[in-house]
């Protein structure tokens, strides 16, 4: 039982080591465990009320300190499996200090684990032979990811956390051959990519490879030309 933000926090954290290294069923279970406590922590906000909310500078504000984590000397990958080669972002995002009590705490600490559970369903859609319903969960849970980092404050840049939900949302889409949606995707990550590269965090979620991954997918992921007949 999970009884306060830093035991979540440490759940979320070790979930994402055992994602890295393969764990995947198991590290499921301990994100699940760790967004049970998503509930408690917004009533605790609810309760503190403005004048007793925590306000972080704007130094701590501007990811509130999280960050992908990685397997040493394992970066996300480019994908063989489908037509193209996609981009996969697949590191999961881990807490390096507390969340503030705030709305901006509360929303981003939800986000936080959603992510790694729609990384869970991802990578088990490669994993086994229900592959459209793994499919389904990781999309429509990368979509929710994507709206609760968007409740945040302004003061929040979280814009290198959408870019890989939103790139990740857009590869299933296309893999499912839902152009359309896979096109308002790109849409929406060719913008978060514009942003997260004027970002001073940027440093902490995107690495090289992985911008310029998603900067790959911008060019690939494209509705296939349909021949008319003549």
């Amino acid at each position: 039982m999970v009884d306060s933000i830093a035991e979540a926090i440490r759940m979320n954290n070790l979930g994402a080591h055992a994602l890295v290294t393969g764990e995947i069923a198991g590290a499921l279970d301990t994100f699940l465990v760790a967004f049970r406590f998503a509930p408690r922590h917004a009533a605790i906000v609810e309760a503190a009320g403005p004048d007793r909310v925590v306000v972080p500078t704007p130094e701590q504000a501007s990811a509130l300190g999280i960050s992908f984590l990685k397997k040493e000397g394992t970066p996300s990958k480019l994908e063989r499996e489908s037509e193209g080669g996609s981009f996969v972002y697949e590191k999961p995002l881990v807490f390096n200090e507390t969340v503030p009590t705030s709305q901006d705490g509360a929303a981003v600490f939800c986000a936080v684990v959603v992510f790694n559970i729609a990384l869970c369903f991802d990578f088990m859609s490669k994993h086994d032979n229900v592959t459209s319903i793994h499919k389904t969960k990781a999309m429509n849970l990368y979509e929710t990811c994507i709206g609760l980092f968007q409740r945040t404050s302004r003061l929040v840049d979280l814009s290198g956390s959408m870019a890989a939900a939103c790139n990740n949302k857009a590869r299933i889409c296309f893999e499912r051959g839902d152009y359309e949606s896979s096109n308002r995707e790109l849409h929406r990550l060719s913008g978060w990519i514009d942003a997260a590269d004027q970002s001073p965090t940027r440093i902490d979620l995107l690495e090289e490879n992985d911008f310029n991954g998603m900067l790959l997918n911008l060019l690939l992921l494209r509705a296939p030309a349909i021949a008319v007949a003549a």
